[in-house]
This record gives structure tokens, sequence and C-alpha cells, in this order.
């Protein structure tokens, strides 16, 4: 007999009455690896005309993109739109050993493509539907098989695929009179998760006398794109949505709650063990499945929007609950051992913003005193006359929902013209959510910030948005026990501490159409 015991801070596994020696299990941090979406394992890029700005948008109802930062913005949209685009992100880390006992690294880069597709439609003026299908934690690396830190993680591939059904509704035009002008939209949807991952290390064997380390490859989820409904792991959640219109501001809040993907009984991990030593075979290090469960954070965003004759003022806070990140449990349906891993990540805070500057078709709100507004109103478009009544101009074809009167507040007219172009900025800064006592190379997470710029035009029914985001990140440095052979140095090379850092650029595209 024999006994395999995880010990978290010094890493690895104790083989009791056989062995003497670690053989190092590191399972600390496997689900997430080097990442430059956002600080834990968060993509906040799910459309490129808010990505210009930050990705600040829950105060924000341009397009269909709505139905991820504020479900309760696609009131405001007509008829039917669809808005189809894609990330594309690019990373460049590096790790320096703190002194001579470790070898600087760069490993490969890994850039990736990170789709979303939103559809809207507008049932009343009252009440719509949306749909949203989006990628929003997700991550890739390749720190490669021959570094100091491979027994800690040499590869991983996360990814959740959400399908997001939506309803938004806003109050009626009686009640928005009786409040001054104020108006309250809400949004409320369900989110389905699929996800899947691939996690790879290597075993150190020399415990057994093998000089040579063992691979281990995890897998779970299925191979089949965009999702493959037998084998990826299904997850249930919900958000909601509140918009406050008056005037020029918008206030939006948003939430999303947490989500847990059950890795287990038909949808259970394999684990798959290669070039494993006849010795540790014979002690249960053999291909067997794997139970856990994978969290996804509570996420709240807070957005504010004003607009000021051609321009728009947006800033977002975002707290994510990374808490939720506590332990990983891995339970082995064979004879490896079990082993929770230890990890108290913490809540943190996102701050972000933009100005978004339009060259042609600015949106307006316009009010008068109820006297003048008896009298024939004309289009901010074209400025040929138009009806109290309208919603559309029969003359350039501009949008704008009814007016709405009420004593002090006059009538208010939103004009959306057919036509747009637009150019925007944006700054972002991201807390990192990882305590130095756990940080790893799985994630060598650290504070983050950047700049963004991006253009965008509606012509009629189709219109397309290009953003460009700069991410960059401060130093972090690794100086704890994960990863270290028996007995516990910060100066084993194993432990892979030392200074990481990284930087990235990720570019967004959307196209929309109206039908």
């Amino acid at each position: 007999m024999f006994s395999i015991v995880w010990n978290n801070s010094k890493g690895g596994l104790l083989m009791g009455r056989k062995w003497k020696k670690f053989i190092i299990f590191c399972f600390c941090g496997f689900f997430f690896s080097q990442s430059l979406f956002g600080t834990g394992y968060l993509v906040p890029e799910q459309g490129a005309s808010n990505m210009s700005t930050g990705n600040a948008g829950a105060a924000v109802g341009m397009d269909a993109s709505a139905n991820w930062f504020n479900p309760a913005a696609l009131i405001h949209l007509k008829g039917t739109q669809t808005s189809i685009g894609f990330t594309y992100i690019y990373t460049d880390p590096e790790y320096k050993g703190k002194n001579s006992n470790f070898t600087s690294f760069d490993p490969d880069y890994r850039d990736a493509i990170v789709p979303h597709t939103y559809i809207s439609h507008r049932i009343h003026k009252l009440l719509a539907v949306g749909l949203g299908i989006t990628t929003p934690f997700g991550l890739e690396s390749n720190w490669g098989l021959d570094w100091q830190g491979q027994r800690i993680n040499t590869n991983t591939f996360l990814r959740t695929t959400i399908i997001n059904p939506n309803l938004a509704f806003t109050l009626p035009e009686s009640l928005v009179k009786r409040m001054a002008g104020i108006r309250l939209s809400f949004g409320i949807g369900l989110d389905i998760g699929f996800g899947r991952f691939i996690l790879g290390r290597r075993i150190d064997q020399s415990g057994v006398g093998n000089p040579v380390d063992g691979n281990l490859k995890i897998i779970g989820g299925g191979k089949f794109d965009p999702i493959d409904f037998d084998k990826d792991i299904l997850a249930l959640g919900f958000n909601t949505g509140l918009l406050v219109e008056w005037k020029n501001f918008s206030l939006g809040v948003s939430y999303r709650n947490k989500m847990g993907y059950h890795v287990d009984h038909s949808k259970a991990a394999d684990a798959d063990f290669m070039n494993i030593d006849p010795l540790l075979q014979a002690a249960g290090i053999v291909d067997q499945k794997v139970n856990t469960r994978l969290f996804t954070p509570s996420i709240v965003m807070i957005g504010l929007m004003y607009r000021w004759k051609k321009f728009e003022f947006i800033f977002d806070a975002w707290w994510t609950d990374w808490s939720v990140f506590n332990t990983l449990h891995l339970d082995f349906q064979g004879s490896a051992p079990d082993s929770t891993i230890e990890e108290h990540w913490h809540s943190s805070w996102a701050f972000r913003g933009g100005v978004r500057y339009y060259l042609k078709g600015a949106p307006l709100l316009k009010y008068k005193p109820v006297s003048e507004a008896a009298q024939d109103l004309k289009c901010e478009q074209c400025g040929k006359p138009v009806s109290s009544t309208d919603t559309k101009c029969p003359n350039c074809g501009a949008e704008f929902e009814s007016p709405i009167s009420s004593p002090g507040a006059g009538v208010q007219r939103l004009v959306i013209p057919q036509d747009q172009i637009y150019c925007a900025f944006g700054l972002y800064y991201d807390n990192t959510p990882i305590p130095d006592s756990t940080v790893s190379p799985t994630l060598p997470d650290s504070d983050r910030y950047g700049f963004s710029f991006g253009v965008g035009f509606k012509k009629g029914n189709f219109g397309a948005d290009l953003g460009v985001l700069f991410l960059f990140s401060d130093d972090r440095y690794k100086n704890n026990l994960h990863g270290a052979s028996s007995p516990p140095s910060v100066n084993d090379p194993f432990t892979a501490n030392g200074k990481y850092t990284v930087w990235g650029f990720l570019i967004g595209f959307t196209i929309h159409f109206r039908i």
C-alpha cells in the first residue's frame, strides 16, 4: 500500500511508505494561464463600438451588443437588427528568472479570435427581445514543454460560449410624463453556458529514479465548433439590466450572476498520462476520469453617459466577484489522489471610459416649452417640418422617438440620423484579483491598463465599427513555493519564481444589419 498526499505550500505528491521523495503533481491554477483579455479570465471585448471607448457600454445602446452590456438598452433598437463580429487578440508574455538559478524565457505567443453575434427585435415601442452569442470567459497559452515552470503549466485552453436570450421593456408615455421626463427601461435574460478546456503540464518522476518528466493532459468538453451539445459542460445563469434616462443623461446598471460548470458524470474530463514510469503506473498514475467544478464570477456593470452637442462622454465601473475561485477540487475517478488547491482570489474593480465624437449624424435630444412644442416642429437632420406624432421624418428618413410632454419638461425628441460617422477614444484600468501567495505562471496576472480608439459609420440599414485597444500590465513578481520540490525553497528553479511581464493589442470589428 502507499499514500499520496497533496501539499499546496510545498507542491507535489508525497508517496509515503515506498518513496521518500516528492513527486510534483501540481494542478494549482490549472484552469488559467497567461491571459490578456482582462484580469482573471474575463474577456470584456464583446463589441467593437464599445471597445473603442475602453469597453464602457452599460449606459449605451448603439447596437445589438446591448444584449451583453445592458439588455435594457435593447428597447431603443428599432426593427430587427443583427450585429456580427470578432476580436483579434495578440499577446506577448515574458519571464525573467529572479537570479542565476533561473533561466529567463520568452514563450510562444498565442493569438486568438473571439467572436460575437447579436440579434435584437422590437416587438412594440414598449417591448423588445434579443439574443446574444458570446465568449465572455476564455484564454489560451503555450509555455512549451521545456521551461522551468513546465511542472506547473505547459499549455492551457479555456473557452465558455454563452447563449443569452433577453427581454427588454420600458414604461409607457403616461408614466414618463408623471416622472418629469425620466424614462426607466428594464431587461432580463437567461444565460446558457457551454464550456471546454485543455490543460497540460509535466510530471516530476525523479522520485522513482527516472530523470525524464512525464506528461499530463486533461481534456474537458467537446471538439466540434462552435458548440458540442453532447460533450461541452453545461451551466445556467441569468442577467438583468436597468437604464435610466433624463434629458442628456443616461445611467445603466447591469448584473450577471455566477455560473457553475460541473465537470462530472457523463461530462467528466479525461486525464491522459503519457510517458509515465512503470512504477508510477503501478501506483495508479494512469489514464482516468476527473471530476471538478469551475465557476465564472458575478459581474456588476455601472455606466454613465452624457450627450453634449456632437460628443458622448461615457464611463463604466465594473465589479467582478472573483472570490468564487477560492479553491479548486480535483476528484480523480481512478487511483490517482484527489487534490484541493487553494487560490483565494478576491473581488476586483475595473474602470473604463471614453469619448465618442460624431463627425456626422450625432444623436440629438431637443427640449421645448409646451407652448413652443405646439408650434410646427422641424426635423433635426434636414430641417423640414414634421408632425409631433412622427417617429420617422417623411423627407430624409431620420428616426426619432415620439415626443414626451410633462410639466416643466416640455417636449423631448430623440433624433437618430440614418447616416452617421464617428470616432472615439477610451482609457481603462483593471485591478488583478490574484494575491501574491497564489500567483503562478499559469496566470501571472497583474494590474492592467491601456487605451483604445476606433471609428464607425452607419449608412441606412448597414453599419460597421472598428476598435483597437493596446494593453499593458504592471510587472508581476512571483516569489512563493508553488512548484517547489523537496525540501521546498523559493530558489528552486522549478518554482519559476521571477518577474512576469506582458503586453498586447486587440482589434475588434463588428458589422450591423437592419431588416
